[in-house]
């Protein structure tokens, strides 16, 4: 995933920006990159009032992210260690 942080300021030096939209936080200006989960979780949370006006969150499930912002090491696990990852990371 890129850091979309540096274009985000940069646009907004000219620009009044009225609405973000993405499928994750990367794609919304919370700088959120490189953070872990609780600190992305933080950041997230910080700015809750802004979700639902000026960040529009929506569902992309054919790709993306997502699941391996669960994980560290998603991309190196086994099919049966993800099986077994999704069983209890997203039942929580």
């Amino acid at each position: 995933m890129s850091d979309k942080q540096p274009r985000f300021d940069r646009i907004t030096e000219d620009y009044d920006v009225v609405v973000y939209m993405g499928d994750n936080a990367g794609d919304l200006p919370l700088g959120t990159k490189g953070m872990n989960r609780a600190a992305r979780n933080a950041a997230i949370d910080a700015a809750q009032e802004e979700f639902g006006t000026q960040y529009i969150v929506f569902l992309n499930p054919a790709y993306g992210s997502w699941v391996g912002a669960l994980a560290k090491d998603y991309m190196t696990m086994s099919p049966e260690a993800r099986e077994e990852f999704y069983a209890k990371t997203l039942t929580e």
